[in-house]
C-alpha cells in the first residue's frame, strides 16, 4: 500500500490475507482503493453510461462479491466486511446494475436463517431495501415471519423499529 502499486499482484496478496483474516480492514481498505481506480477508469472509457459501462463495472468488480461471500462465512460479524459490500454493491448500482439487490436480499435472507440475530446482516437488509424500493410493509412482513419463528429475536423486532413509523409510505426510502 505504501508503494502506491494498484495492480492484479496487490489484490492477490490482499486476497492471502484476507483469507488468514477476513477482518484486516486495511486490506479491505486498499483494495477499495485498487477497485475504485478500476471503476474510475471504466466511467471515464464509457461516460455515457448504459450496458458498456455496467460491464466494465461488474469486470472490475468481479469476484469481490464472492469474496466477500466467504469472508462473511468466516466472520459475519466484522464490520469491515459490511462496509466493503456496501461500498461494492453501490458502484454496482451506480453503474446501472439493479440486479444486484435482488440477489443482496437473497444473500440477507440466508444469512439471517443461520443467525437471526446478526445485527450486521439487519442493517446492511435495510440499506438494500431501500435501495431496492422495498415498502414498509415488505420489511414488516418479513420481520413478522422472522419474530414468528422466534418470538424472542431483539434484532428483528429492533429492525422493525426502524420503519413503523413509515407504514403507508410507498418505499422506505421516503418516496
Amino acid at each position: 500500500k505504501k508503494e502506491k502499486l494498484h495492480d492484479q499482484d496487490s489484490l492477490a496478496l490482499c486476497v492471502k490475507a484476507l483469507e488468514a483474516n477476513p477482518e484486516f480492514y486495511t486490506a479491505w481498505n486498499f483494495r477499495r482503493e485498487i477497485l475504485g481506480k478500476s471503476v474510475a477508469a471504466a466511467k471515464a472509457k464509457f461516460p455515457e453510461g448504459g450496458a458498456p459501462l455496467q460491464e466494465a463495472v461488474s469486470s472490475a468488480l468481479a469476484g469481490e462479491l464472492t469474496l466477500l461471500e466467504h469472508a462473511i462465512g468466516m466472520n459475519p460479524k466484522a464490520y469491515c466486511l459490511w462496509v466493503h459490500r456496501e461500498w461494492v454493491v453501490g458502484q454496482m448500482l451506480a453503474a446501472g446494475d439493479d440486479k444486484v439487490l435482488a440477489s443482496e436480499l437473497a444473500l440477507c435472507d440466508k444469512l439471517l436463517q443461520a443467525d437471526e440475530r446478526n445485527f450486521h446482516c439487519w442493517g446492511y437488509r435495510l440499506s438494500v431495501a431501500r435501495k431496492a424500493g422495498r415498502t414498509p410493509e415488505e420489511e414488516l412482513a418479513y420481520t413478522s415471519g422472522k419474530i414468528d419463528r422466534n418470538f424472542s429475536n431483539y434484532s428483528a423486532w429492533h429492525y422493525r423499529s426502524r420503519f413503523l413509523h413509515q407504514a403507508g409510505k410507498q418505499s422506505l426510502s421516503g418516496e
